[in-house]
């Protein structure tokens, strides 16, 4: 058994044929705009297996065990679509909303989703703070956005009440108790764990709206 299909086996999930066909050409899209569109700074298209994808899946496995019949998920600050399109691959039941700023990669998101047949997905060209957002979330995702005090009443507003929040964030971030309170959320748990790539402790801490 390789490392990929061991790892996936430690998070409970098992691509379908179709699924690892369209994570496999969304790597391939991605690798042939990454130098036009400053996509990815890996060396090799398995780095993005290792590095990305399998994050990615992380958070998936999260997603099934808070809330498996989750229909509104929202990924903020999507940059390559790195988060949001592995959840759309994975979970083609929900909607997915991608929340980027920069244009032209919502143009690349938008054409990833065309050439992969995703119907599940809706790009919205938006920076977060600066512009309302008219949808209810029961999960919103983000993954480099900046500190965890800064981003969490941004990335919270749209989301239900009961919703979860799920925040990649290094080892030792904390949000601070104030600013939990203010954005009506708490801390529910924090998964810390190691991707096969490196040794490297990462974390996606998991809020809940009150």
């Amino acid at each position: 058994m390789d490392k990929q299909e061991s790892y996936l086996k430690t998070l409970n999930l098992k691509l379908s044929a179709k699924q690892e066909q369209n994570l496999s050409a969304y790597i391939d899209l991605l690798w042939q705009k990454k130098e036009d569109l400053n996509l990815t700074s890996v060396q090799t298209k398995q780095e993005i297996w290792d590095r990305h994808i399998l994050d990615a899946l992380n958070v998936v496995n999260l997603i099934k065990q808070l809330d498996k019949d989750a229909l509104n998920i929202a990924d903020f600050g999507s940059g390559a679509g790195y988060i949001g399109l592995v959840i759309a691959i994975m979970l083609p039941k929900a909607k997915i909303t991608l929340v980027e700023s920069l244009n032209k990669r919502c143009l690349f998101l938008n054409w990833v989703c065309l050439k992969l047949g995703l119907k599940n997905v809706e790009v919205l060209n938006v920076k977060v703070g600066q512009k309302d957002i008219d949808k209810i979330f029961d999960i919103t995702t983000e993954r480099a956005m900046g500190k965890i005090d800064d981003i969490l009443p941004l990335c919270t507003k749209n989301l239900k009440s009961g919703g979860y929040f799920l925040a990649y964030q290094g080892p030792e971030s904390l949000a601070s108790g104030e600013v939990q309170h203010k954005a009506e959320v708490s801390l529910q748990l924090e998964k810390k764990y190691f991707l096969p790539c490196d040794e490297k402790m990462r974390k996606i801490a998991v809020f809940r709206k009150m």
